[in-house]
């Protein structure tokens, strides 16, 4: 049995017939519909995520679901033997506007739409519904770890990048007030060089303003060309990504 790089079965699982594992299995394009319709309706950036971005990595979630609620399966949960979650929270970091909460909402409206489908139709054993929430849950747990430990690498890159910004106009300014110390008396040089150091320093203010206003990881001209092609924005709002990795054991 071959696996993809989120440890996916390939080959498709024939679970029996009215149980919840064959339910998810032929039913995951109604759940997904009605996950993008309701995820739409309630997050503002999944709106603004475009479709093939949105579902990500949910269907192989999905069939990592229903093959933990398949007897004949070895795997016990979604995410064992998988990076599957892993992978959607780094690439809601790298790719969306997603901020931590958002996250934990669209893995519950998942969890619930589940349910909702399934109880349609069958009756859910109290086993089957343990596999169910524990699966999302180690699932929210590896989603979020990946988030901030990619978000943290970021904020590490921008601390370099600002530092590296701010030491070149620093550098001009220092040489222009050797030069104003040498020559104090040459008006016309010290007024040119007057204005060429309130230039520099409006430059310093305007890094110190984004990075006030935009948080570690700003949504600037300048930072967006660093890290190119990324929705760069301050995700992390009052969730302390060192706290929460320390905590759940990244």
């Amino acid at each position: 049995m071959t696996t993809n790089k989120f440890g996916t079965d390939q080959q498709e699982i024939h679970p029996p017939k009215h149980t919840a594992a064959e339910v998810i299995s032929r039913s995951r394009d109604v759940i997904i519909n009605r996950w993008t319709a309701r995820v739409t309706r309630e997050l503002k950036e999944a709106r603004e995520a475009a479709r093939p971005i949105l579902i990500n990595t949910l269907p192989p979630f999905l069939i990592n679901l229903a093959q933990a609620l398949s007897p004949e399966n070895p795997r016990t949960l979604a995410t064992e033997g998988s990076s599957i979650a892993q992978e959607h929270g780094g690439e809601r970091a790298r790719l969306t506007n997603f901020k931590p909460e958002d996250i934990l909402r669209e893995y519950q409206i998942l969890r619930d739409v589940v349910f909702d489908v399934v109880r349609a139709e069958v009756e859910i054993t109290e086993e089957e519904r343990n596999t169910i929430l524990s699966s999302f849950d180690q699932a929210i747990s590896e989603a979020m770890c990946s988030y901030f430990l990619i978000l943290t690498n970021l904020r590490e890159r921008y601390t370099v990048f600002v530092s590296h910004e701010v030491r070149k106009p620093l550098a001009s300014i220092n040489g222009k007030a050797l030069v104003l110390n040498k020559y104090p008396e040459d008006s016309e040089n010290v007024k040119r060089i007057s204005s060429e150091i309130l230039a520099e320093s409006r430059k310093i203010n305007q890094i110190k303003s984004d990075h006030r206003a935009e948080g570690p990881i700003a949504e600037s001209e300048s930072v967006t060309h660093f890290f190119p092609g990324h929705p760069i924005s301050n995700k992390m709002g009052n969730w302390g990504s060192k706290t929460y990795v320390s905590a759940v054991h990244c």
